[in-house]
């Protein structure tokens, strides 16, 4: 009997960019503060390094994130809901956003604080991930005018958010 011993080579890949756009009237902006009844959407960037990653890609595998908000205090962790594109052999670079409704309608709590995440999986889509990948990067407050506020102006007093 003959004993093989196999190393294979890492395939390199960057995952980040984390970050929220919301289309506003005045145009897109990226900002801390989400408005509870505004739409928004999620982005992140993969990018293959290396010539190690052009077996992976030349089998086409599935490029899958899952966006997720966590607590920063009172209120539930909110599973934001996930996005994937199939990768192309000659590609190593992809942007992958996932656009949602109101804040309010997902689960979250208002006024509340949040640390967005996102989990990258990459593989074949009935079998387990070849590369995995978590970032967490930058809270977002969720922010609910209270109607006496809106009407006089004036924010509540003692209450200061640091972002």
């Amino acid at each position: 009997m003959t004993i093989q011993e196999v190393t294979s080579i890492p395939i390199r890949c960057r995952f980040g960019d984390l970050a929220v756009v919301v289309t506003g009237s005045e145009g897109e902006s990226s900002s801390p503060i989400l408005h509870a009844e505004e739409p928004f959407t999620l982005q992140t960037m993969v990018e293959f390094l290396d010539s190690s990653a052009a077996a992976l890609l030349a089998l086409k595998p599935v490029i899958q994130v899952e966006f997720y908000a966590k607590s920063c205090g009172p209120g539930e962790n909110v599973s934001l809901g996930e996005t994937e594109v199939g990768a192309i052999a000659d590609q190593r670079t992809y942007a992958l956003s996932l656009s949602l409704g109101p804040p309010v309608e997902l689960g979250f709590t208002a006024d509340g604080v949040y640390r967005l995440g996102a989990l990258l999986q990459v593989g074949a889509a009935a079998g387990p991930a070849l590369i995995c990948a978590v970032q967490e990067d930058g809270l977002v407050q969720i922010h609910s005018p209270k109607p006496e506020a809106a009407k006089n102006g004036r924010k509540k007093a003692g209450r200061a958010t640091r972002l």
